[in-house]
Protein backbone atom coordinates (compact mmCIF):
# COMPACT_ATOMS: atom_id res chain seq x y z
CA UNK A 1 0.00 0.00 0.00
CA UNK A 2 2.83 2.46 0.91
CA UNK A 3 4.48 2.21 -2.84
CA UNK A 4 1.11 3.59 -3.78
CA UNK A 5 1.24 6.66 -1.94
CA UNK A 6 3.74 9.52 -2.36
CA UNK A 7 6.07 11.27 -0.36
CA UNK A 8 5.72 14.78 0.28
CA UNK A 9 9.10 15.40 0.88
CA UNK A 10 12.57 13.72 0.59
CA UNK A 11 15.12 13.51 3.77
CA UNK A 12 18.64 14.22 2.87
CA UNK A 13 21.71 15.03 5.53
CA UNK A 14 21.37 18.34 4.82
CA UNK A 15 17.55 18.69 5.03
CA UNK A 16 14.39 18.24 3.73
CA UNK A 17 13.76 18.22 0.16
CA UNK A 18 10.68 19.02 -2.24
CA UNK A 19 11.34 16.38 -4.54
CA UNK A 20 13.79 13.54 -4.81
CA UNK A 21 15.94 15.61 -7.89
CA UNK A 22 16.04 18.65 -5.72
CA UNK A 23 17.87 16.55 -2.80
CA UNK A 24 20.16 14.56 -6.05
CA UNK A 25 20.52 18.50 -7.21
CA UNK A 26 21.94 19.50 -3.94
CA UNK A 27 24.19 16.60 -3.88
CA UNK A 28 22.94 14.09 -1.96
CA UNK A 29 24.00 10.44 -1.60
CA UNK A 30 20.94 8.78 -0.03
CA UNK A 31 17.71 10.33 0.28
CA UNK A 32 14.45 8.94 2.62
CA UNK A 33 11.54 9.48 1.83
CA UNK A 34 8.93 11.04 4.14
CA UNK A 35 5.23 10.18 4.15
CA UNK A 36 2.64 12.01 5.93
CA UNK A 37 1.40 9.70 9.02
CA UNK A 38 0.05 10.61 12.32
CA UNK A 39 2.16 11.60 15.04
CA UNK A 40 2.89 9.02 17.62
CA UNK A 41 1.15 9.00 20.30
CA UNK A 42 3.61 9.81 22.33
CA UNK A 43 4.84 13.26 21.49
CA UNK A 44 1.90 16.03 23.28
CA UNK A 45 -0.59 18.16 21.75
CA UNK A 46 1.85 21.06 21.63
CA UNK A 47 5.00 18.98 20.27
CA UNK A 48 2.69 17.81 17.00
CA UNK A 49 1.54 21.47 16.56
CA UNK A 50 5.23 22.59 16.51
CA UNK A 51 6.29 20.07 13.81
CA UNK A 52 2.87 20.37 11.96
CA UNK A 53 3.58 24.66 11.72
CA UNK A 54 6.88 23.62 10.52
CA UNK A 55 5.20 21.29 7.65
CA UNK A 56 3.25 24.13 6.77
CA UNK A 57 6.15 26.79 6.89
CA UNK A 58 8.13 24.34 4.30
CA UNK A 59 5.16 23.04 2.07
CA UNK A 60 2.57 26.08 1.87
CA UNK A 61 5.04 29.35 2.25
CA UNK A 62 7.96 27.34 0.61
CA UNK A 63 10.11 28.01 3.41
CA UNK A 64 12.34 25.21 2.51
CA UNK A 65 16.01 24.59 3.81
CA UNK A 66 17.35 26.60 1.15
CA UNK A 67 15.29 29.46 1.55
CA UNK A 68 16.35 29.34 5.26
CA UNK A 69 19.89 28.78 4.64
CA UNK A 70 19.98 33.12 3.36
CA UNK A 71 18.88 33.86 6.72
CA UNK A 72 22.56 34.34 7.68
CA UNK A 73 21.80 37.25 10.74
CA UNK A 74 20.07 35.32 13.03
CA UNK A 75 16.74 36.46 11.68
CA UNK A 76 14.81 33.14 12.06
CA UNK A 77 15.86 33.43 15.90
CA UNK A 78 14.54 36.80 16.08
CA UNK A 79 11.36 36.08 14.36
CA UNK A 80 10.90 33.72 17.01
CA UNK A 81 11.54 35.77 19.63
CA UNK A 82 9.10 38.11 18.25
CA UNK A 83 6.45 35.81 18.19
CA UNK A 84 7.70 34.82 21.87
CA UNK A 85 7.28 38.45 23.24
CA UNK A 86 3.77 38.54 21.76
CA UNK A 87 2.85 35.77 23.29
CA UNK A 88 4.08 37.41 26.46
CA UNK A 89 1.80 40.25 25.69
CA UNK A 90 -1.10 38.47 25.61
CA UNK A 91 -0.50 37.16 28.71
CA UNK A 92 0.19 40.45 30.45
CA UNK A 93 -2.94 41.67 28.84
CA UNK A 94 -1.15 44.28 26.21
CA UNK A 95 -2.63 42.52 23.29
CA UNK A 96 -0.22 42.77 19.69
CA UNK A 97 -0.56 45.10 16.91
CA UNK A 98 3.07 45.80 15.56
CA UNK A 99 5.76 44.05 15.11
CA UNK A 100 8.48 43.86 17.84
CA UNK A 101 11.56 45.85 16.74
CA UNK A 102 13.19 42.34 16.90
CA UNK A 103 11.19 41.56 13.75
CA UNK A 104 13.38 40.70 11.00
CA UNK A 105 10.93 41.61 7.88
CA UNK A 106 8.52 43.58 6.78
CA UNK A 107 5.38 44.41 8.55
CA UNK A 108 3.27 42.23 6.00
CA UNK A 109 4.49 39.25 7.05
CA UNK A 110 4.09 39.81 10.64
CA UNK A 111 0.52 37.86 11.60
CA UNK A 112 0.01 37.51 15.38
CA UNK A 113 -2.83 35.67 16.62
CA UNK A 114 -3.39 33.96 19.78
CA UNK A 115 -0.59 33.47 22.72
CA UNK A 116 -0.56 29.64 22.06
CA UNK A 117 -0.65 29.89 18.38
CA UNK A 118 2.10 32.37 18.31
CA UNK A 119 3.85 30.03 20.64
CA UNK A 120 3.81 27.26 18.07
CA UNK A 121 5.17 29.66 15.28
CA UNK A 122 7.71 30.65 17.32
CA UNK A 123 8.85 27.14 18.58
CA UNK A 124 8.90 25.80 14.33
CA UNK A 125 11.20 29.04 13.62
CA UNK A 126 13.43 27.89 16.17
CA UNK A 127 13.63 24.21 14.52
CA UNK A 128 14.18 26.12 11.31
CA UNK A 129 17.10 28.25 12.57
CA UNK A 130 18.39 24.88 14.44
CA UNK A 131 18.35 22.70 11.28
CA UNK A 132 19.93 25.87 9.41
CA UNK A 133 22.69 25.58 12.10
CA UNK A 134 23.24 22.31 11.70
CA UNK A 135 23.89 22.39 8.10
CA UNK A 136 26.24 24.97 8.42
CA UNK A 137 28.07 22.99 10.78
CA UNK A 138 27.73 19.68 8.69
CA UNK A 139 29.04 22.00 5.74
CA UNK A 140 32.16 23.56 7.96
CA UNK A 141 33.18 19.62 9.17
CA UNK A 142 33.06 18.47 5.28
CA UNK A 143 35.19 21.30 4.19
CA UNK A 144 37.38 20.97 7.15
CA UNK A 145 37.08 23.79 9.11
CA UNK A 146 35.28 22.01 12.02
Amino acid sequence: MKDSIQPYAWLGAAGVYRSKLDGAANGEQSLTPLYASPFPKAASLAARDVLTERRRQIEQEQWCPEHDDKYTRGQLASAAASYATSAYWHAIGHGTHEPPPRWPWSESNWKPTSARRDLVKAGALILAEIERLDRLERIRQEAGHA
